[in-house]
């Protein structure tokens, strides 16, 4: 919207591999972000945003002292792959 774009939806779908396969097939353009593209090698092309494009995501729990061990491990992969320059740029 704040970029004044229409787009012409006729095909979607929640599920990436299939996105992706749906592009591969010549059926459209996808907006995906770069945690699931970095991960595909078919025949899809990436193309940045000009001006790049940024959402905010964010996690919340009930408690942290309560949090199950697994819950805090989560917590500190996502922290880890968040502080990785890579994933934040091309």
């Amino acid at each position: 919207r704040s970029n004044h774009l229409q787009p012409d939806v006729r095909f979607t779908t929640r599920d990436a591999f299939s996105t992706y396969n749906m592009v591969s097939a010549g059926l459209g353009v996808s907006f995906n972000q770069r945690l699931i593209s970095r991960e595909w090698n078919g025949h899809v092309v990436e193309v940045p945003f000009d001006p790049p494009q940024y959402i905010v995501l964010g996690l919340a729990v009930p408690s942290l002292q309560e949090a199950s061990p697994a819950t805090l491990h989560f917590l500190e992969c996502v922290k880890e792959l968040m502080d990785n320059d890579e994933l934040l740029t091309d």
